[in-house]
């Protein structure tokens, strides 16, 4: 039992050895003596020191085409935590998705009978009401879903009389025109140009006509609106009442030049179509004139 236990003692002592980082003069000494002392343990510490000396030493680079192989595989061990990572933020994000889906499912569900009445109280709404922005996506998306330019100038004519009857219904009402209805008649006077600028060149002269003839009789009305106007109203409606004269003046104008105005708005450059009295640098030098037989 003694000779057993200075046996393991002695193995225990020449494997430290052998795990220093200086053991490279402890080896010989250390092999040396165990070897003397016990002959039985010369196999094992010649393993183990054969076993250090061969993990001390440099990994050589593989030859050839290895080396990519090798490259490859470490860049894809380096990968994989940030795999990991990935596939658990989708796996979260996908849960997050499904649930919104179901979500918006079970409110569309909800929502399904009651849609033929908001879209009634949508198109019936007037400005400041809860579904008049409603009412005004929905008459966008007609208007971008029309692909005939005769449909979409008299989308585009229909929607601008919307507007000015929503303005002489308010200015009756007493209640204030907000931005959005303002902004939308500058807007469509736009569209209606750029419609109209795309129709045939059979049907230009006429469709002309009946475009001046309809600007004409918006611009009537919305003049006046503004000399009746109140306070809160009188700059929107100025500006309504601006945007559809110069819609009018321009369509004048055509009729004097129907090829220049359809080659500007064509190109997608309606200022370089101006207007008599017009600054090429913006601004108005002079009044145009007005009084053009319709």
């Amino acid at each position: 039992m003694r000779r057993r236990a200075t046996v393991k003692r002695q193995l225990a002592e020449e494997l430290d050895a052998i795990a220093c980082p200086d053991s490279t003069s402890k080896l010989i000494s250390s092999t040396g003596s165990g070897s003397e002392a016990d002959p039985g343990l010369r196999a094992l510490l010649e393993t183990a020191t054969v076993l250090t000396h061969t993990l001390r030493q440099p990994v050589p680079a593989p030859p050839g085409k290895l080396q990519f192989g090798r490259a490859q595989l470490l860049a894809t061990s380096a990968r994989q935590p940030r795999r990991h990572a990935l596939r658990e933020r989708l796996r979260v994000e996908v849960r997050f998705l499904g649930r919104l889906a179901v979500a918006l499912i079970a409110l569309l569900v909800m929502l399904a009978p009651l849609s033929p009445r908001i879209v009634g109280a949508a198109r019936e709404s007037m400005p400041g009401h809860l579904f008049y922005p409603l009412k005004l996506h929905m008459e966008r998306v007609q208007f971008r879903g029309a692909e005939e330019p005769d449909v979409r100038l008299s989308l585009g004519l229909a929607f601008l009389g919307e507007r000015v009857a929503e303005a002489q219904a308010l200015a009756g009402t007493g209640r204030t025109l907000d931005y959005e209805t303002v902004s939308e008649v500058g807007q469509l006077v736009n569209q209606v140009l750029h419609a109209l600028a795309q129709t045939p060149e059979t049907t230009m002269d006429d469709t002309l006509i009946y475009v001046s003839r309809q600007l004409g009789a918006y611009l009537s009305v919305l003049e006046t609106l503004n000399a009746q106007a109140s306070q809160p109203n009188a700059a929107g409606l100025s500006q309504m009442k601006h945007a559809v004269e110069r819609g009018y003046l321009l369509t004048l104008s055509a009729r004097e030049d129907p090829e220049g105005f359809r080659s500007a708005y064509q190109a997608g450059r309606p200022e370089q179509f101006l207007l008599p009295g017009d600054n090429p640098l913006g601004g108005r030098q002079a009044p145009p004139n007005t009084d053009q037989e319709n």
